[in-house]
């Protein structure tokens, strides 16, 4: 480390005093931390001098500009101090680094903390205070929760907790009192415990989430330093990359990872205040506040009593522990290309598959009842999944985890909506409310993030009907859903905030669900939703277009007429589609056309059914998928690519058996599925099979099978 050497930075100073000419003094010198007795400094940066300035002092023209500085003049006040006290030797932040070099630079940052620890003294200079606060002084510092600047920064956390001897001076340099003496007023002022500002971090050994806790509230100039500056205090080293920015303090959070297995590291904001879809790596300090007594639990100690309690917690009755798995794997967790893989006991939700309680090896304080954090499953990770609400199941089980450690939702995601085709209602309420929103049916603006996940829009009529429309963006991906029920409640705005609770926990299904029927093109609808709305002969349409070049979509919503599918109080004069003839029979998985269908559509079928009866026909291993051109030929390669991918659509569509059943999902099957779409052309059915799957319930791998029974 390069240090200043006291004895003659003050001789060169008295020379430049007695305007002795040029003094050629050396004032820097290389020692090594262990074995030189030094003195270093902690304050807050202001107007500085760097090292080149320090070295070329002597030649400058401007070099009583610099001596003026306040910079200048804390290095001198600091090394007259430590002559005073019989040291030698001084180290400061802002002169012995020389910050034109990166590697030098990357070296005091991972060393900083050491440095300050092997130091004999550290001076504390706290450069806008007389006396030291013993209490909040709003007045004179409202910036900086109260306190003085210099407990406001990031830098001073460890230039605190790593000097054994750290001494307060006043702006005036007079002395204060030490950090020993202070201890249980800087335990108020940081959160950092007593006992650690006496005796080190050895004798107290804090969790990765105490130590972030006392971070939460302190700011650096850049981003990467809130990371950078609790390197030393974690004990963990890694390359300075400025302009990562937030990726930084993620970088940390894995580097903890690799070297410890510390589970507090995913147990920021345990209360759940802050709801989001995000990776189980937190983005910034300020989320592990409420984390000041987290304490770790070692695998080993996650003992049978622990898990019984928090099983116990489930449901009413005592109920078996989940079974550990006889896995060395358990007791660590490694980060994979995958994501980070663990062993963790889960639990799902009730009515929320994808949605899971997780139970860490942490607690808080000396309670016996694990920490829990909620976590959803997209694609083959778990994600950090906060703000769920409802019970979960009892009989938790151990499972292998992939936990997801970035996020996938690198922007702010916008949903254009065009709702000037809503013909009878009105849009009345948003939750959480839209800042400038349009007037009622017109375009508006919906934006959606990490921590804004989800918006809900709710509709009214003058007759007490009403539809909400769900907007949410969760792991990267952007979901529409529809809500149309009998609304009970005293006010639309009650009404949208309840649909908002139930819809949250279903997000992570709904974003898997919308993952999976992505297709768009480049000008094509990719998704819709048609729903029915209660005791109405109307439905709502929701259709979604693909997204553009900024990362958005359009989505237009119209309330339209049901083709005779349904009833309601308005009671209009319905037309009578005729009898639904069933499309095909497990006995005979032939395909035969309605007899409403119109010559132009008929023609188009003619030729699926030619194909697919062929098929049908021929042995399992003789089905190649070069035999479905005519369908490619009517449908589109895109779409049926993206439908179907191999010939396993024929033996599916064979399996929706008893077509000819007059009650059951079948028979709502047939009775949605024959008036909507007679007469029209294949293309308009490609367009409109969405809202069939949806009505009925079917899964995605349905899509291809609703194609040929709707003509």
């Amino acid at each position: 480390m390069r240090v200043i050497n006291v004895n003659a930075f003050l001789e060169r100073e008295r020379q430049f005093q007695k305007l002795w000419g040029k003094p050629n003094l050396k004032v820097f010198e290389y020692h090594d931390d262990t074995n030189r007795d030094y003195c270093i400094l902690s304050h807050r940066w202001g107007h500085e001098v760097c090292y080149q300035e320090m070295v070329e002092l002597a030649n400058m023209g401007n070099r009583r500009e610099i001596r003026r500085r306040g910079g200048y003049q804390k290095i001198l006040r600091t090394c007259e101090r430590t002559k005073d006290d019989g040291f030698r030797w001084l180290w400061v932040d802002t002169c012995c680094i020389d910050d034109r070099s990166s590697s030098e630079v990357s070296e005091a940052i991972n060393s900083m903390f050491h440095w300050y620890k092997n130091s004999q003294r550290c001076y504390a200079y706290l450069h806008d205070t007389t006396l030291f606060p013993t209490k909040p002084d709003n007045d004179s510092f409202k910036a900086f929760n109260g306190w003085p600047e210099w407990f406001s920064r990031g830098w001073t956390l460890q230039e605190l907790i790593a000097p054994k001897d750290l001494r307060f001076f006043n702006k005036d340099w007079k002395y204060i009192d030490d950090k020993q003496s202070l201890a249980s007023v800087l335990e108020k002022i940081t959160r950092v415990p007593a006992s650690v500002l006496r005796d080190g971090l050895s004798s107290y050994r804090p969790s990765a989430a105490q130590v972030m806790s006392w971070a939460a509230d302190r700011r650096t100039t850049r981003t990467e330093d809130r990371a950078y500056s609790l390197m030393g205090l974690l004990d963990v080293n890694m390359p300075m990359l400025y302009g990562e920015r937030k990726k930084a303090f993620q970088r940390l959070q894995l580097e903890v990872i690799r070297t410890s297995n510390d589970q507090t590291i995913f147990a920021w904001d345990p209360e759940g205040k802050t709801p989001r879809a995000s990776s189980v790596l937190a983005d910034d300090p300020e989320l592990f506040k409420d984390c000041h007594d987290v304490v770790q639990i070692q695998p080993k100690e996650f003992d049978p009593e622990m898990l019984s309690v928090w099983s116990s917690s489930l449901t009413a009755a005592t109920i078996t522990m989940p079974t550990m798995p006889n896995d060395q794997g358990l007791h660590v967790f490694t980060i994979a290309s995958a994501g980070i893989q663990i062993w963790l006991p889960v639990v799902p939700y009730y009515g929320c598959p994808s949605v899971f309680q997780a139970a860490l090896a942490c607690r808080k304080g000396n309670s016996m009842m694990p920490i829990t954090i909620d976590l959803a499953s997209f694609g083959s990770n778990h994600y950090r999944y906060i703000g769920a609400i409802g019970k979960p199941q009892p009989l938790p089980e151990y499972q292998q985890l992939y936990l997801a450690c970035r996020d996938d939702a690198r922007h702010d995601f916008t949903f254009e909506v065009d709702d000037s085709m809503v013909s009878g209602f009105t849009r009345c309420s948003t939750f959480p409310p839209i800042k400038d929103m349009a007037s009622p049916n017109d375009r508006f603006v919906i934006t959606l993030s990490t921590a804004n996940p989800l918006v809900i829009v709710v509709y009214t009529d003058n007759a007490n009907g009403c539809f909400a429309v769900a907007f949410g963006y969760c792991f990267g991906q952007e979901w529409v859903h529809v809500v149309c029920e009998q609304q009970d409640e005293p006010s639309v705005d009650h009404y949208a905030r309840k649909v908002h609770a139930r819809m949250y926990n279903l997000g992570a299904a709904y974003a898997q669900r919308m993952a999976q029927v992505h297709f768009s093109g480049e000008d094509e609808p990719y998704f819709a939703k048609h729903w029915h709305l209660p005791k109405s002969i109307c439905a709502t349409n929701v259709i979604c277009g693909s997204r553009g070049r900024q990362g958005g979509c359009e989505v237009s919503i119209d309330v339209v007429r049901c083709a005779g599918c349904c009833s309601g109080r308005l009671e209009p004069p319905l037309t009578n589609p005729g009898p639904v003839t069933p499309l095909y029979n497990a006995a005979n998985p032939s395909v035969h056309c309605s007899r409403n269908t119109a010559t132009a559509a008929r023609r188009e079928f003619n030729k699926l059914r030619v194909s697919f009866n062929a098929i049908c026909r021929k042995s399992q291993k003789d089905r190649r998928e070069v035999e479905i051109q005519p369908i490619i030929d009517v449908f589109g390669v895109k779409y049926l690519k993206d439908l179907v991918g191999n010939i396993t659509f024929f033996d599916h569509l064979a399996s929706l058996s008893g077509a000819g059943s007059t009650c059951g999902p079948t028979r709502r099957r047939e009775l949605y599925v024959s008036p909507l779409f007679v007469g029209e052309s294949a293309a308009v059915v490609v367009r409109k099979v969405h809202p069939i799957v949806n009505t009925l319930g079917l899964g995605t791998s349905s899509l291809s099978k609703i194609l040929l029974l709707t003509f």
